[in-house]
């Protein structure tokens, strides 16, 4: 009896000092949980916060990078605005509805063609549309006359801006083409990214700097945005625009033949080889398993485009799969 007396002592004092050993290291370990989460919190706040003085910063315009024209004139800076009243098209109701109060990107803005909403502007590099630092202004001089973007058939998209709107978009963040699939910003940063007719004038693999891969594009362009937050993207319906109506549409398989390099590029023979109508576009979100909250199949803004809502919403880190 004196034997199992002791026997219990002992298995209460192992057990006492082994739970206060498991307390303290579990304490520890939430500690320090704490403290990666606190110092998580707050590099996303910096960041932010960068991103939210950029877009409020009064002298943005005073900062801006020389523009060229598809003639390789300087664009006069007073031509060259960063507010958001001098659309030549009404701005989107069904974007403010959704957007209004949050910070976010626009890739490809366009000044006759926008959604007055609080963006930094993402583009390429001068050639193509954009403002750039002054070490890619003779690149892009040189290049111009090459440019996919000046091809008989098409608009330079600044010259198209200045023909309609008479002023140019400011472009805050610039990207090369060689880095067109990798946005600067960190993981879930953004509360959305608004990508217009982004996905119209590109082939998956060439020399377009628009060669938006669809599949590589909503994944990184979902990296860049919050859980909950959202990818609002206007893709041009080839049923409401003439110049498509009578082409091929770009099938599902072409465009992950493409992806996985199976391929050039779905069609390289057309200028526009993203070509979708509701089908294919629903097909594509199938596809990649993406949450589509809303369409809209007539956009109120973007003519001849349609309008998916797609809220993030990450597995394993991924807002799809395919990623």
């Amino acid at each position: 009896m004196l034997c199992l007396s002791y026997l219990l002592i002992g298995l209460y004092i192992f057990y006492y000092f082994s739970e206060s050993d498991a307390m303290e290291g579990f304490s520890a370990s939430s500690s320090s949980a704490n403290n990666k989460a606190h110092k998580m919190d707050q590099t996303f706040a910096n960041e932010r916060n960068k991103l939210l003085s950029l877009v409020n910063d009064p002298e943005r315009i005073n900062n801006i990078s020389e523009l060229y024209d598809s003639d390789g004139n300087l664009i006069d800076s007073k031509k060259v605005v960063t507010d958001n009243n001098t659309y030549k098209f009404p701005e989107s109701g069904h974007a403010h509805k959704l957007l209004d109060g949050m910070l976010g990107i626009e890739i490809g803005a366009r000044s006759y063609q926008g959604f007055g909403l609080t963006t930094l502007n993402v583009d390429l590099l001068p050639s193509q549309h954009a403002a750039g630092g002054a070490e890619v202004i003779e690149e892009a001089k040189s290049e111009k006359a090459d440019s996919p973007t000046t091809r008989e058939g098409s608009h330079n998209e600044i010259d198209r801006q200045l023909e309609l709107a008479g002023i140019v978009r400011r472009v805050d963040v610039t990207l090369s083409p060689k880095d067109v699939d990798r946005l600067p910003f960190d993981e879930g940063v953004l509360d959305f990214v608004l990508a217009n007719r982004l996905l119209a004038p590109s082939s998956v693999e060439n020399s377009d700097p628009f060669a938006w891969d669809p599949i590589i594009s909503f994944c990184e362009w979902g990296r860049a945005v919050k859980d909950g937050g959202y990818l609002y993207a206007v893709l041009p319906n080839k049923e409401r625009t003439f110049w498509h109506r009578e082409k091929k549409s770009t099938t599902i398989q072409e465009v992950i033949a493409a992806h996985m390099k199976h391929v050039k590029s779905p069609l390289d023979h057309i200028d526009d080889p993203i070509i979708w109508n509701d089908n294919d576009a629903t097909e594509f979100l199938w596809y990649m398993g993406l949450n589509v909250v809303d369409t809209l199949p007539q956009h109120d803004s973007v003519q001849g485009g349609y309008a998916l809502v797609i809220q993030v919403q990450r597995k394993n880190g991924m807002i799809s799969s395919r990623c």
